[in-house]
Order: structure tokens, then C-alpha cells, then sequence
């Protein structure tokens, strides 16, 4: 997605200031009025921060927002008990992994009837299978994204591992995705949990580590675009971010990589569950859907959205509306025929073959273990 198109849509929302609000008593005094507040905890860059300013006019809702970079910095906070949160952002092993620790509360789905929106593929996943603790924000893959003035091949895991792309290569910092490329490499699952093989995926890293120009998580992006490296392990979101800035850039998701899916949780813990409700259901609407989608370049599981961006089933005039922008950018982003960006929306024949990342139980004790032994090898 084009930043210019972003910085137009951002100019088309409108701001909106939080106020409090008085009443006046019986008897001639007055009290404050009860402020709401909702906290919410996401990844960073990962929503059109309009859109929170938007939820506040509309509901009077204060938010205070906080961000991570992975899934386990995440559970690290929220295990800590130091902060009270009331919406998160989990990827779907992180979700099983919170309900089998009895950290998440069920929702309230007649308090999101804009649910009912959201494709029925992404309802019912291994993760939620009666559907009471999770709704699906975003998806996407995990694949390499490469300059093609820089690489003169279609990148495969094992490319991450050749000679010649030495001090060009980006690792994601995130134990997961950097164990994934190792793991498929070797013929194993993404959700493997025999040591023995773990051992051998983290001698495969730590063989890659000389080869490694850095390990980040969003910066990786930018790194790219701005043509420090060559190659890097990226989320497609990023992928499409990043061809935005800079038209060497290409994405290609190796065969049985990673097909994840976000959604929006409530930890049990939550103190204000009412608010995530509504939360939850705005960021479910049609139009902030789209808002989001626009500004993230992440696959959206919401059906009716996809409508919009089909110029068979709308207009610009339409868009416009919808979307409160003028009807030049509504426009564009017809023009931009999103869904037809293998990006966005890879063929199915691309995930076919892709896994969803599993909770690893005990597992996940020995993937952190190596994980730190790996950094702190390199460090």
C-alpha cells in the first residue's frame, strides 16, 4: 500500500478530543461523572491510530493504548500482573496458550453482533473450536521478502543459509518465525516439540548466525526498503508495506510456511469487560475494517469489507461514503485492485501446504531456552 494513500485517508478522518462530563445532583451540588476507560494492548504499528480517536468521540471511551513486538513479550507482561489490560492482539497458538492457562474471559457476542460480518472460514479454528474467546482481526503468511536487483533467484528457507548473501540476510527476532525457516528446512513441523529435532534446528541457526545482518521484527521492513539487505524473514503485511517504498521489493512464501491469524481477545483479568465488548465490536464494522486494512496492508477476514474493494460490487461514490474520504482517493483505492495482490491475498494453492502455529505446552520452555542460547551467542 502506497504511504501517500494512508496520509490521505488520515486526513479525510476527523480528530476527536475526550472530554469530561458533568451532571448536575439533587440538592445543588455537582459530581464528576464516572470517566470509562478501556486499556488496550496491541502490536506495534498494527491499527490507523485515527480509529481509536474515532472510538472515543463516538463512545466517550477513554483508551490507553500500549504496544509489543512479539507474542511472548506480550504473555510476559500479562503473566507479570503488573499491568491490567483489557483487549489483546494474541496470534492463534498464543490464544490456545491463554485459554489453557485460564487467562482469557469468554465474550459476549450478543455484545458483537458485527461478528456476524466476519467469513465463517476463520471461525471455529483449532484455537477457539466453539468460537467463545477469539475474534479474528487480520491474516496473512509468513514468507521472504528480497530485492530482486539483489537476489537473482526465487528465495527458498534455504536460501536464508547461502554463502553468497552473507551479511545480507534479516532473521525475525521472534522465536517462532526464526525457528520456522530452521524447522522446515530439516523436513519438520512448525509446531515441532521432539528436543532432539529442536537441537538440530537451533545448530542450523546458529550455522546461519554469521550470515545474519540483523534480527528485528518491524524494522525488518524498512531495513528492506531502504536496501540495507537482501533478503528477510517477513510477515506479508510488511511484504506489501515495504513494495510500497521501494519496487525491487518481491515477497514469495516457501513451500509449508506459516498461515496466521490475529484476533481480539479479553484476559480474564480485564476490569473493564463492557468497553471490550464495544471495542471489539467497532473494530469489527465495516468501515473501520477497511480503515485498518488500508493502513496495515494485512488480510481482512471481514466479507462484507472485501465488497467495497471489488469494483464489480461498488464505486468510488459508494467507498466514499463509507470510508468519509473524498471520492479522488476512494478511487484510487479501487485503481490499486487490492484484491487481486498476491500479497494480500495469495492463492489458495500458495497456503495449502501452510501450518497454523500450534500452543507447545511444555515445549515452549525448550524453544525459549534455545532461543536465548542462540542470542546470546551472536550477541
Amino acid at each position: 500500500m502506497k504511504h501517500s494513500l494512508r496520509k490521505i485517508l488520515s486526513l479525510c478522518l476527523v480528530l476527536a478530543l475526550a472530554a469530561s462530563l458533568f451532571t448536575g445532583c439533587a440538592g445543588g451540588g455537582n459530581s464528576k461523572r464516572e470517566k470509562r476507560e478501556l486499556s488496550v494492548f496491541n502490536w506495534g504499528d498494527y491499527l490507523d491510530m485515527s480509529v481509536l480517536d474515532q472510538f472515543e468521540k463516538e463512545t466517550g471511551i477513554h483508551i490507553v493504548y500500549s504496544v509489543y513486538e512479539t507474542n511472548e513479550e506480550m504473555y510476559l507482561k500479562l503473566s507479570s500482573g503488573g499491568s491490567n489490560y483489557d483487549v489483546l492482539f494474541p496470534s492463534e497458538y498464543m490464544i490456545e496458550r491463554l485459554i489453557k492457562e485460564n487467562r482469557l474471559a469468554k465474550l459476549d457476542f450478543s455484545r458483537i453482533p458485527n461478528y456476524g460480518l466476519l467469513s465463517d472460514v476463520f471461525k471455529g479454528m483449532a484455537y477457539d473450536p466453539n468460537n467463545e474467546y477469539a475474534v479474528p482481526y487480520t491474516w496473512g503468511t509468513l514468507g521472504i521478502l528480497y530485492n530482486d536487483q539483489m537476489v537473482d533467484e526465487v528465495p527458498t528457507w534455504e536460501t536464508l543459509w547461502n554463502e553468497k548473501y552473507k551479511g545480507e540476510i534479516i532473521m525475525s527476532d521472534s522465536v517462532r518465525d526464526a525457528f520456522t525457516p530452521a524447522l522446515k528446512m530439516l523436513g519438520y513441523s512448525c509446531n515441532e516439540k521432539d528436543p532432539a529435532h529442536l537441537n538440530e534446528a537451533k545448530e542450523l541457526l546458529l550455522q546461519q548466525a554469521p550470515l545474519v545482518y540483523g534480527y528485528y521484527v518491524d524494522e525488518a521492513r524498512d531495513q528492506m526498503a531502504m536496501e540495507n539487505a537482501a533478503l528477510a524473514v517477513v510477515f506479508s503485511g510488511d511484504a506489501l508495506e515495504a513494495a510500497g517504498l521501494n519496487e525491487h521489493m518481491a515477497y514469495v512464501v516457501p513451500e509449508y510456511s506459516n498461515l496466521w491469524v490475529d484476533s481480539m481477545v479479553v484476559p480474564a483479568s480485564a476490569e473493564h469487560k463492557d468497553e471490550a465488548m464495544e471495542f471489539i465490536n467497532f473494530m469489527c464494522r465495516t468501515d473501520i475494517v477497511l480503515k485498518n486494512m488500508l493502513e496495515l496492508g494485512y488480510s481482512t477476514p471481514s466479507q462484507d469489507a472485501l465488497k467495497y474493494l471489488d469494483p464489480e460490487q461498488t464505486d468510488a461514490a459508494a467507498l466514499s461514503k463509507l470510508l468519509d474520504c473524498t471520492e479522488e482517493y476512494a478511487q484510487e483505492v479501487l485503481d490499486e485492485e487490492l484484491l487481486t495482490n498476491e500479497i494480500l491475498f495469495p492463492d489458495e494453492s500458495v497456503y495449502a501446504n501452510c501450518e497454523i502455529y500450534l500452543d507447545l505446552g511444555e515445549a515452549n520452555a525448550i524453544y525459549d531456552a534455545l532461543w536465548t542460547e542462540i542470542k546470546a551467542s551472536i550477541r
